[in-house]
């Protein structure tokens, strides 16, 4: 269970250095204000990454999921090795 709460808690920080990466890589910009068009395989994606590069603002949200993921994954482990 901890894992899938880390997961959820850490999910849009994965996504938004997915979206800054893979827009970079192709040349293309992410900008907070306004979607910039980005032609990739004769589609514009510019609007998928523009909202997954906001999604790392959620993280403000989800962070407490991830913290708490990290106690009980700690405490666990400290009551296997004790035991």
């Amino acid at each position: 269970m901890a894992f899938w709460l880390g997961l959820v808690g850490i999910a849009p920080l994965l996504i938004n250095a997915a979206s800054w990466y893979f827009a970079k890589s192709v040349g293309c910009l992410i900008h907070e204000g306004s979607i910039m068009s980005c032609p990739f395989g004769g589609t514009d994606i510019g609007e998928v990454l523009h909202y997954g590069g906001l999604i790392g603002f959620a993280f403000a949200f989800t962070w407490p999921a991830a913290v708490a993921s990290l106690v009980l994954y700690l405490a666990a482990l400290l009551l296997w090795l004790r035991r």
